[in-house]
């Protein structure tokens, strides 16, 4: 699986609110829908954008391994609960490249 980087705004870790049991919640930027329902407008910044809230950057740049790492250390809280991981949105649509390749890492590593 190729190692590939993207934009994040967080992973959000011990969401209930966003399915059955506990989930992990991994939010892209760049999506261009613009839905008027959107909960994270600020994510709407495109890839050479950067979002800022004071001194604090809201946008990080991981590369896909690191997303996995960081949601396998959640993996006892899905097992137990009957959760998982959560890309909102349509977001994964438009950040193909780097979502692909999470989308096979999860596959991969089950």
């Amino acid at each position: 699986m190729p190692n590939i980087s993207g934009q994040f705004m967080k992973l959000q870790n011990f969401s209930v609110n966003d399915g059955n049991g506990i989930r992990t919640v991994v939010f892209l930027v760049g999506c261009p829908l613009r839905c008027m329902w959107c909960s994270n407008p600020e994510s709407w910044a495109t890839r050479n954008e950067i979002a800022h809230c004071g001194n604090i950057c809201l946008i990080k740049r991981y590369t896909s391994d690191e997303v996995l790492k960081m949601i396998d250390e959640q993996k006892i809280f899905y097992r137990y609960s009957d959760g998982g991981s959560l890309f909102p949105e349509g977001k994964l649509l438009f950040s193909r490249t780097c979502s692909g390749s999470l989308c096979i890492g999860f596959m991969t590593r089950r």
